[in-house]
């Protein structure tokens, strides 16, 4: 296994079926993507969040890794025993409790693949829990630093953020930028509605947007006061 960059390449046996040599690195995270797939083969729609990170230094890799920059991309999902659980779990443990994802943007960590449990499916269709290795932060600068995230700062109303976010817009332009919003990403409950499909038929069902002929989504008069459901 290369360690490091420096001295001879020595071929390494390990494989890796996660995308990216890189085992062990220190780097600073320049932003987190979600990003939405169709369903597959009879499969539900699903969600990855990919991790970009500049002034990537490598501390343990499977191959040379000269590049500055890296990608992790991990499935999204609110269950246990996933690979969203192991990095959720490791950056709760290294903060001491339960951050904003947005807490570790612009700061330099350090993320290792690590052993942790996940639940897999066997060639029979049976589930159980296996042992196998995934994503952890390992450290970062500034845990303990308590700054308030975009999006949960005092005095701000995140239900009107949501309603003008919709405002004027189809399903597909909303999802683009609710995305992409750092205020959203702040409060992971109002991803896990949209991923779920409740966010627009709850606000719909509740009277706090309408949908015109054309498909445009539009603040209804019942919105300006009622806080923004998250569940159906």
């Amino acid at each position: 296994m290369t360690t490091g960059q420096d001295g001879p390449f020595v071929p390494s046996l390990d494989t890796h079926p996660f995308g990216t040599p890189l085992r062990k690195f220190e780097a600073v995270l320049l932003d987190y993507v979600p990003t939405k797939h169709a369903a597959v083969e009879g499969g539900r729609e699903y969600m990855t969040i990919v991790f970009n990170f500049v002034d990537v230094v490598v501390i343990e890799s499977v191959e040379p890794y000269p590049f500055p920059i890296a990608a992790i991309s991990l499935p999204y999902s609110t269950s246990t025993e996933t690979r969203w659980d192991a990095i959720a779990s490791s950056i709760k443990d290294v903060f001491g409790r339960t951050p904003a994802l947005e807490e570790l943007v612009g700061k330099k960590q350090v993320w290792q693949y690590l052993p942790c449990t996940l639940r897999k499916r066997s060639e029979e269709g049976v589930w159980s829990n296996q042992q196998d290795e995934s994503w952890k932060l390992v450290s970062i600068e500034d845990a303990g630093a308590s700054a308030s995230p975009a999006g949960t700062e005092p005095g701000f109303d995140i239900d009107a953020h949501i309603l003008n976010l919709i405002d004027g817009k189809t399903e597909q332009d909303f999802y683009q930028v609710f995305y992409q919003d750092p205020k959203v990403r702040s409060h992971p409950e109002l991803i896990t509605a949209a991923t779920e499909r409740k966010l627009l038929g709850t606000l719909e069902e509740a009277g706090r947007v309408s949908r015109d002929s054309e498909g445009i989504w539009h603040r209804t008069l019942a919105g300006a006061s009622e806080p923004t459901p998250t569940e159906g």
